[in-house]
């Protein structure tokens, strides 16, 4: 964390949502997010992101321009997404929150962060 944010962070004292909020959206962990994206994509990588923070997981999705996976997302959206990850080069990237924990099979995905 930059020691501004880290600031932030330490003033949320125990107010326990705050923090994990500052931990989550920490902008030095989105920076490392994005520079292993580009690079694993660059070499022609299939990725997989995850993030158990749903605000952080949308955040990420929109600031990275990947599609993610959540509860909130329908099964036939789900299967589309998967399909396109697994199946072509227009998705090389997905970000998934505990819903990807199980049961996905993705032979093709070679990085995960």
């Amino acid at each position: 964390m930059t020691s501004d944010f880290y600031q932030q962070y330490y003033n949320a004292g125990k107010d326990f949502k705050l923090r994990t909020a500052f931990y989550f959206n920490n902008p030095t962990k989105f920076m490392a997010c994005d520079a292993l994206k580009r690079l694993h994509e660059a070499r022609g990588d299939k990725i997989i992101i995850f993030c158990n923070h749903i605000f952080s997981l949308k955040e990420y999705a929109i600031r990275l321009k990947i599609p993610y996976i959540c509860g909130e997302v329908d099964d036939r959206e789900r299967m589309n997404i998967i399909a396109h990850f697994r199946d072509g080069n227009e998705i090389n990237t997905i970000i998934f929150s505990e819903v990807g924990d199980t049961s996905i099979d993705i032979p093709n995905a070679n990085v995960i962060i």
